[in-house]
């Protein structure tokens, strides 16, 4: 069996984001593989695994550092305590290393690429990295039209990110040293090939599904209300803004919109949109189980977001054969297909919330179109259950493994 290192710097059985992408990752793959997995100190893990423990898993914690700050002052603290950690935690490795007890080194999280580690520096085994994200730009056309600050927010966030993508040295040597490369947004394998040489990158989005939760498709019945939930944090980068804006244009009352999340933008939002009051129910924040309760009385998922890698949410909604609209943007362009939702072309607000508005409209008038991109859902889900992506991770690994063993021999 082979043995990998896994470099995790948030994992747990019971959040969500990248801690979930990791966990599923574990109790996955170590079906497969023997792990040994290097993790922050989230108090959860030891406690679960105590009860709850898993074959081929072996836990080693390096804790992160604690502080109390917010804004600015809290972002260079959360840096330093990282960098700490990466540092710590390719001691570890080396160590790992030199008593010869693992194959493969495997970076996983966090997705971002600013912060590579320094475990690709180790050159005695073969080294993974990903499925990484971080370079789509957000669309600055949608951005001036929804806010002016948030649009020279999106102009510096580019300018840096960018920069720091195509330039900084740790970046460059890292992809360079690389030896399997996974991405999770098609225009993050579109930066690597085009800035970094890179051509030989796997598309894989960080999440993925465990099991689907339904066979049978959703039904729209003629006369029945169209529900749509959104779920996420109600902030700019969110933009629920968008899809206010699209369904304050449908002609029809015949929907209803669920509002899962908070935010420092609910208020606002509320206030300006409270002629579409009736039609819309702001839940706040709510527990998990109350959320994928409102899911699975909806018939549609909007993801309104301009900077995503591919979300849970996402998942969550085809796991239930919910079909997403969203824009032709980030990790959902390369998941989204028409077969099983609805990609909106990045345009200006004008143009994205008419289509919205139009695409709306014509599942109220057609309801039959619900039941279509449901059966859509259900065949395509099949290319994002977790056995399918064991075995993208196998031949990855495998494939190291022989080459490795080739160049020694």
């Amino acid at each position: 069996m082979l043995r990998i290192a896994l470099i995790t710097y948030e994992t747990s059985p019971y959040r969500g984001s990248e801690a979930a992408v990791s966990w599923n990752f574990i109790t996955q793959m170590s079906k497969h593989v023997s792990l040994t997995v290097i993790y922050g100190n989230y108090d959860d893990v030891p406690e679960y695994i105590a009860s709850n423990p898993i074959e081929n898993v072996r836990w080693i914690n390096i804790p992160m550092k604690k502080y109390n700050a917010t804004g600015l002052i809290e972002d260079i603290y959360y840096y330093r305590s990282y960098s700490y950690w990466l540092k710590k935690a390719a001691e570890t490795v080396e160590r790992l290393i030199k008593a010869k007890e693992i194959d493969i080194i495997h970076f996983l999280n966090p997705i971002g690429f600013k912060q590579p580690g320094f475990c690709w520096k180790f050159k005695d085994v073969p080294y993974v990295w990903g499925p990484i994200q971080g370079v789509d730009n957000r669309p600055l056309k949608l951005c001036y039209d929804l806010d002016k600050k948030f649009f020279f927010k999106a102009i510096v966030r580019r300018i840096l990110h960018n920069g720091m993508f195509m330039f900084m040295p740790t970046v460059r040597q890292a992809i360079r040293r690389t030896d399997l490369l996974y991405a999770a947004t098609p225009a993050t394998i579109k930066g690597l090939n085009r800035y970094h040489g890179r051509n030989d990158v796997i598309a894989l989005p960080e999440h993925s599904l465990l099991e689907m939760e339904t066979e049978q498709p959703k039904e729209l019945l003629p006369g029945q209300q169209l529900r749509i939930i959104w779920v996420g944090a109600i902030v700019e980068r969110k933009a629920l803004e968008i899809l206010l804006l699209a369904l304050a244009k449908v002609k029809s009352a015949d929907w209803h919109l669920s509002v899962v999340g908070d935010g420092p933008l609910r208020i606002r939002l509320q206030e300006k949109y409270r002629h579409l009051a009736s039609n819309i129910t702001f839940h706040g924040k709510i527990s998990r189980q109350q959320t994928q309760d409102v899911f699975r009385q909806s018939h549609l998922h909007v993801i309104s977001s301009l900077g995503e890698a591919s979300t849970t949410v996402l998942f969550e909604a085809m796991a239930k054969g919910i079909p997403t609209m969203a824009l032709d943007h980030c990790g959902m362009a390369g998941i989204i297909c028409n077969k099983c939702g609805i990609k909106i072309p990045l345009g200006s607000l004008s143009e994205v919330t008419d289509m919205m508005a139009d695409r709306i409209s014509d599942i109220i008038e057609r309801p039959q179109r619900i039941r279509e991109l449901s059966c859509g859902v259900l065949k395509c889900s099949q290319n994002f259950l977790w056995e399918q992506r064991c075995r993208i991770f196998m031949n990855g690994y495998n494939s190291l493994i022989a080459k490795n063993n080739k160049s020694r021999t």
